[in-house]
């Protein structure tokens, strides 16, 4: 199988094209960066691929950017007659106050349920949560939190720390999605990840590192989320959030010690 994945040099995209280059069913995997999605896809419009992850996305103001992109991959994996398309979308589209970004997934979700009752073909999206892992370069809340608890220091809560939050590891996230292209899927996924409180995360995330870190606790409104009716990808992770923290904290450990 000819495999494409747009947006491969990002945290995702590298972490997915790893997982899959060495599988035996794999015959050519084509990336397209996410800075040049344009002008390579006037270069592999010749090129036939058997399942596409599209993966690349702006987090510009422009609304129309991301969704121009989905609809000309969509239109080429039309002309293609490949087996599977996996859109990934995000979590923050279920925001009470969304952003451009999530808007433009949103819209993105839309073309791609449209493709499938116009045309007949297989595309899904997938809503991705908040990812974490090696190689991360933006600090999420959990990298925060890890980071604080392998140096002993005090894990900053907002509130009660009862927000919930949705969290996946990056090499759950990349293995879920190499499943997700075998099927023939179609409509809006939640990826199968965990819903926490910010409260239980920083006490499973010092319990695990056997920390001394304290929970310190300051005022600040909490981010609500509206409820998701999408049904769970069937797929179970191999790590968890657990097996993810112990995992990724090892990994900041190694790259301390280079220091």
């Amino acid at each position: 199988m000819n495999v494409l994945i747009t947006g491969h040099t990002g945290f995702i995209g590298s972490c997915l094209w790893k997982t899959i280059e060495n599988k035996n069913y794999i015959t050519k995997i084509f990336g397209i960066s996410t800075n040049k999605w344009f002008e390579t896809l006037d270069l592999i419009g010749s090129q036939k691929f058997d399942i596409i992850y599209h993966l690349a996305a702006s987090m510009s103001e422009d609304l129309f950017i991301n969704p121009q992109l989905t609809m000309n991959i969509l239109d080429m994996y039309k002309k293609w007659e490949s087996k599977s398309f996996i859109h990934t979308s995000s979590i923050s589209i279920d925001l009470k106050v969304p952003s451009f970004y999530s808007l433009s997934k949103k819209i993105s979700e839309d073309l791609c349920s449209f493709y499938v009752n116009k045309y007949n073909i297989n595309a899904c999206s997938i809503r991705i949560p908040s990812v974490y892992g090696p190689e991360m370069k933006s600090k999420t809340i959990i990298d925060k939190f890890i980071r604080a608890s392998l140096k002993d220091e005090d894990i900053v809560l907002y509130g009660r720390g009862e927000r919930k939050q949705w969290f996946g590891y990056v090499k759950d996230v990349a293995t879920i999605l190499e499943l997700a292209g075998k099927q023939s899927l179609r409509g809006v996924f939640l990826y199968p990840c965990h819903h926490i409180t910010m409260k239980k995360l920083a006490e499973i995330i010092i319990e695990i590192l056997s920390s001394k870190s304290k929970i310190k606790y300051v005022d600040k409104n909490d981010i609500i989320y509206n409820k998701s009716n999408y049904e769970l990808l069937p797929f179970k992770e191999q790590y968890g959030l657990e097996g993810g923290i112990k995992d990724y904290a090892r990994w900041i450990e190694k790259e301390n010690n280079k220091c």
